[in-house]
């Protein structure tokens, strides 16, 4: 929040004192420069918006003094700007961004203003006071679990223990008997609790026996996924995703010294400090979802596909404050939990998870494992350098110029007689490796 704020208010010259932030809406206009779409991900919002914030700002300035410039007959070049105000010395004359505004929006923007190099900036580079850190420390800070309105039902919503199972049976007496519960509802994928409160609807889904379905391949532990993945690497060679020179060429020249090691990242939970919520509204012939969503433009989409509604009869309102995030809120299950059930109690229903649940089936980082390989010695630091991932399966979407990413293991070969590095690039399901 505060990083971006300054790339914008240092190129516009803005009074960082009077600096505040509102969180944007959903349209395209805000979608993310990488992903296109309107979300935040791979803590990139400073290197991907770097200079088109500061462009922001930048345009946003030279049309004040544009405003200026108008309003008093003086050429733009004799205007300065500071602390949110245009000044022209020769007039002794001021004005506030503030009174200047309506006017500056009915100009033309400007394209390719030209920003302002490192030697002129103020705020960018220097420790400023984060913009949140008096909400956050008094408690005005709003969360997703924090929100309420009035008439809101509570839900909790207890999945499989393993992933793909389903509700075979349950018995919901016990919990119909507690004062405050609304009903039990079979989700399919679950058992959703209705409640007047989430104290209540938490402590009434305790009480259902769920009986689950088998899922086949369920019973597993971690000595058997490793060994799955060192079969992976063992076997056959795979696609090969980028291949300079002759790795077996290079491999055996003269004084060379051959280093290989295998590295293996597990599963991890994202582990976030407040747990995922949603909070959804059927009204007026749309939908209406307050969520501290970090995809904001999937969840309008993913809702649209779930609902049939057409994405103009959707609105999520996103929170400026999430008790992080680290990937976790692009994920939506608790967001799709809410949306049914509200729709199906036509009243705004809140669904919270519970740290021992979002803990047992949220989406994990994906296991992998991977054996890289480095020539060392014969002239240079590293001759070559071969990467063999064995990531985990993709979807069929996983399809980059051709290649099935899915099909196999796959390695990837690069080398560097001349050079004193080698890198190896793989785009595998996590993101992008890169090994030297």
């Amino acid at each position: 929040i505060t990083g971006l704020a300054i790339l914008v208010a240092d190129e516009l010259d803005a009074d960082w004192s009077k600096v505040a932030v509102v969180q944007s809406g959903t349209d395209r206009i805000y979608a993310n420069p990488m992903s296109h779409s309107v979300s935040t991900n791979a803590s990139a919002s400073i290197r991907m918006r770097f200079d088109q914030m500061r462009k922001i700002g930048a345009t946003a300035r030279e049309m004040l003094k544009a405003a200026a410039a108008a309003q008093w007959s003086v050429p733009v070049a004799e205007l300065t700007t500071d602390k949110s105000t245009v000044a022209h010395a020769a007039s002794k004359r001021s004005a506030t961004y503030a009174s200047l505004a309506a006017a500056a929006a009915k100009l033309p923007v400007p394209e390719n203003v030209a920003l302002r190099p490192k030697s002129q900036w103020k705020l960018i580079g220097k420790s400023i006071p984060r913009i949140d850190i008096e909400d956050k420390c008094t408690g005005r800070a709003q969360y997703g679990v924090d929100f309420r309105m009035p008439g809101m039902l509570h839900a909790a919503v207890a999945r499989g223990p393993v992933f793909g199972a389903k509700v075979k049976s349950f018995d919901d007496a016990a919990a119909k008997a507690r004062k405050g519960v609304k009903a039990v509802e079979n989700m399919g994928y679950g058992v959703a609790v209705v409640a007047d409160d989430a104290w209540t609807a938490r402590r009434a889904l305790e009480d259902v026996k769920i009986v689950w379905d088998e899922v086949p391949g369920a019973v597993t532990d971690s000595a058997a996924i490793a060994k799955q993945y060192s079969d992976r690497l063992a076997g056959a060679p795979g696609l090969i995703a980028k291949k300079t020179g002759d790795y077996d060429q290079a491999a055996r020249a003269p004084g060379v010294k051959l280093v290989e090691a295998e590295y293996t990242l597990p599963f991890l939970h994202h582990q976030c400090m407040e747990p995922p919520s949603s909070t959804a509204w059927w009204h007026d012939g749309m939908l209406e979802v307050w969520a501290p969503t970090s995809g904001a433009g999937n969840l309008v989409a993913g809702a649209a596909y779930l609902t049939g509604l057409p994405p103009e009869k959707i609105r999520v309102n996103r929170f400026q404050y999430v008790g992080g995030s680290f990937g976790r809120r692009s994920h939506m299950e608790q967001d799709i939990d809410a949306i049914r059930l509200s729709q199906k109690f036509n009243a705004p229903v809140q669904v919270v998870l519970r740290r021992e649940h979002d803990v047992q089936y949220g989406p994990f980082r994906p296991y992998q494992k991977t054996t890289i390989a480095a020539a060392v010695g014969g002239g240079s630091a590293c001759r070559i350098a071969l990467a063999r991932p064995a990531p985990p399966p993709m979807p069929k979407a996983a399809v980059r110029d051709g290649m099935d990413l899915r099909a196999k293991p796959r390695h990837s070969e690069v080398v560097a007689a001349s050079t004193n590095m080698a890198s190896a690039t793989f785009m595998g399901a996590a993101g992008t490796l890169a090994s030297a």
